[in-house]
């Protein structure tokens, strides 16, 4: 039997589960009663139980359809006043000439929103008082298709169904039209996308067109700087090699004409010019490393300090410098890149600590910002 007032009885013949039960919480959300059934004869047993106040039937289903549902309900004098809702794809008009055959009361199209299935439900709880009372059969003839039909229905029942037809068209049409409005903003996006692409890709051929001219750029100065260290060292080895041996010739002949004071001086003349020569050596071995490809490899800095300490003990036999290095330092380097660059390190440390009586260099390695870092330290 029907529910109280407030709560209202819906039947809903579902043979998907999932739909079925999907409902069911749609329309209990609302405080409706909600029974299900899987076919069209299982809803009719359960419709002379419960004398629902509507039934909403899917069209298709095994063992009675939803069509056939609705013809047996209108049929029985003590079910017919139930209104019965069909969910259809509603593709054709002969969809409509069955509804009104069978004697349903709205046609509701799939896929449908929640909100439209609501106040259909409204509209039918509203009115029914109203079709009680005008309730006037008739028999109505169509012609569609080449073929006849006689239509025994009420006129509310007619109008009530064709109205729920036209309310579905116009749903759905504002539904095409929201979506081609979609469909215009999506295209309009992709067309801003795609313009903004191009301007992407324009900029990229620009930078890459403007590295290119940068890397041509520095592959010129790299040739200058190339040609200007080799006329370097051509142009000013000359004189170099002839103040050194002027020097040794000097020191070998002339040194009991010179007091102390001319001494120190060409002494000094001579250190100059092995100075000016190793300048002159290192600026063209790192013209070479430069022009060459680096060769990452597991490098041991202890081999190349204790080798650059070893030729400036044999350069500078006179200097006591204490050579503090941290055991097991290791690195992933150029081994060329990283030879040059602590020998010129350690160099400078040995130079700055000549005024020291006590001479100290430390070379060692430390934590720093999650990675290893190496140090040449000295009191200098």
């Amino acid at each position: 039997m029907n529910g109280p007032a407030s709560m209202p009885s819906i039947l809903v013949v579902e043979d998907s589960l999932t739909q079925a039960e999907k409902l069911r919480y749609l329309l209990q959300e609302r405080d409706y009663l909600v029974h299900i059934a899987r076919n069209g004869s299982e809803a009719l047993n359960i419709a002379r139980r419960r004398k629902p106040a509507i039934v909403i039937s899917d069209v298709v289903m095994p063992v009675m359809n939803g069509y056939d549902l609705c013809r047996e309900i209108k049929a029985d004098e003590e079910l017919r006043g139930i209104s019965v809702i069909l969910l259809t794809a509603l593709s054709d008009p002969q969809d409509v000439i069955n509804g009104l055959l069978c004697g349903a009361d709205n046609f509701i199209t799939k896929p449908y929103s929640e909100q439209f299935l609501l106040s259909r439900i409204e509209h039918i709880l509203v009115n029914k008082e109203l079709r009680r009372a005008q309730d006037v059969e008739g028999t109505t003839e169509i012609l569609y298709g080449g073929r006849r039909y006689n239509i025994t229905a009420d006129r509310l029942q007619i109008i009530d169904l064709l109205f729920s037809t036209f309310e579905n068209a116009v749903y759905k049409s504002r539904e095409l039209d929201t979506a081609n409005e979609e469909l215009t903003r999506t295209q309009r996006r992709l067309e801003e996308l795609n313009e903004q692409l191009r301007r992407d890709i324009r900029e990229r051929q620009r930078m890459e067109g403007e590295l290119k001219r940068r890397a041509d750029d520095l592959g010129a100065l790299n040739r200058e700087l190339e040609a200007f260290s080799y006329s370097v060292s051509h142009d000013l080895r000359a004189p170099l090699r002839s103040i050194m041996n002027f020097s040794t010739f000097i020191q070998e002949d002339y040194a009991e004409k010179l007091d102390d004071t001319g001494q120190d001086m060409l002494n000094r003349i001579a250190g100059g010019a092995r100075k000016m020569s190793a300048l002159i050596d290192d600026m063209l071995s790192l013209s070479r490393v430069s022009r060459q490809e680096m060769c990452m490899e597991t490098v041991s800095l202890n081999e190349l300090v204790f080798s650059i300490v070893e030729e400036l003990r044999e350069e500078y036999p006179e200097r006591a410098v204490e050579i503090v290095v941290h055991p097991e330092l290791n690195a992933r380097a150029d081994k060329r890149l990283l030879e040059l660059a602590l020998r010129n390190l350690v160099r400078n440390a040995w130079k700055y600590t000549r005024r020291n009586e006590y001479a100290r260099i430390e070379i060692g390695g430390t934590q720093k910002d999650g990675g290893h870092a190496f140090f040449v330290k000295d009191n200098g």
